[in-house]
């Protein structure tokens, strides 16, 4: 075999389609703010507070255990079990365990909703405003990112009406988020009805990041797309990092249809294997307590 002269070789060129994946300006922040001394953060979405005791406590415990080795694909059985429990809960939805796919923070359930269901030259529509993420993941997928506004005057709002034009031969699925980053809007039962039925209608999947759902204020609720949406092609986000204060612990969730279960849990082996263990065991010890009360105590801060 003749070795290739360097001189004359040069690599060949690096992944077009990471290259197109846009920055994130957040991260660029958060770096030049950590350069900083007494920088009031209020570029990253994380409570102001850190993890209550008690989970933490879990944690020493559970390390001490032996919880350091790895998780299967789609989590721990017993985290499954307790995250299906509180989504029955939250909903009337007959959610189980097999449904459930902890995932490495509610970025790589995100990553896991639309890599289920999107192919190269699909289009998925994205909120704009709207976490930069999003389109990111959409680039990845070779897919098209397709923005739907979200208007002030409608209360940062989606239009079912607009949502509805932009559906294509070509349309996937819709990405929604509410409660939403970065506008705040909590989306009325009526909105989020209107378009659940607009999947029912046109087969398109509804992606809904929830992972704000705890962080709610002015007496309103958060109404999931679980209760308005075709089992069959709704996958819902949520996590711990909002709920219980455990940003940098990097445990999230997906609620999938049974159809798609098998399919997301396969995509975290060769992207991540499992969530964190230590994470998980400790989220086991939350009793579904969540900080939701001491952001809402505290909403003028």
């Amino acid at each position: 075999m003749t070795a290739v002269s360097s001189k004359f070789t040069r690599p060949r060129e690096l992944s077009r389609r990471a290259g197109a994946m846009p920055g994130s300006a957040i991260r660029e922040i958060m770096a030049l703010a950590a350069t900083r001394p007494d920088v009031i953060h209020l570029e990253v979405g994380e409570p102001d507070f850190g993890t209550p005791e008690h989970i933490i406590t879990a944690a020493f415990e559970a390390v001490r255990a032996g919880a350091t080795k790895y998780a299967g694909d789609a989590g721990r059985p017993q985290l499954r079990e307790l995250i299906a429990a509180r989504v029955r809960e939250r909903t009337r939805q007959p959610v189980v365990a097999e449904q459930v796919i902890v995932t490495v923070g509610a970025i790589g359930a995100l990553y896991t909703a639309l890599m289920s269901v999107l192919d190269a030259g699909d289009e998925v529509l994205i909120p704009d405003p709207g976490w930069p993420n999003y389109e990111a993941i959409a680039v990845l997928a070779g897919a098209h990112p397709v923005r739907y506004p979200l208007l002030a005057h409608n209360g940062f709002v989606p239009d079912p009406d607009e949502i509805a034009s932009r559906i294509g031969v070509r349309t996937k699925a819709v990405l929604l988020n509410s409660p939403g980053n970065p506008t705040g809007a909590v989306f009325p039962t009526e909105i989020v009805a209107a378009i659940g039925a607009l999947a029912e209608r046109t087969g398109v999947h509804i992606v809904s990041d929830e992972i704000y759902e705890d962080i709610v204020f002015d007496n309103r609720r958060h109404v999931s797309f679980l209760d308005h949406t075709p089992s069959d092609r709704v996958f819902v986000v949520g996590g711990a990092s909002k709920s219980y204060a455990m940003t940098g612990w990097r445990l999230g969730w997906l609620i999938c249809p049974s159809a798609a279960a098998v399919l997301a849990s396969k995509l975290q082996e060769p992207v991540v294997s499992c969530a964190p263990s230590p994470s998980q065991a400790a989220a086991c010890s939350s009793g579904g307590e969540t900080c939701s009360s001491t952001c809402s105590d505290r909403p003028e801060q």
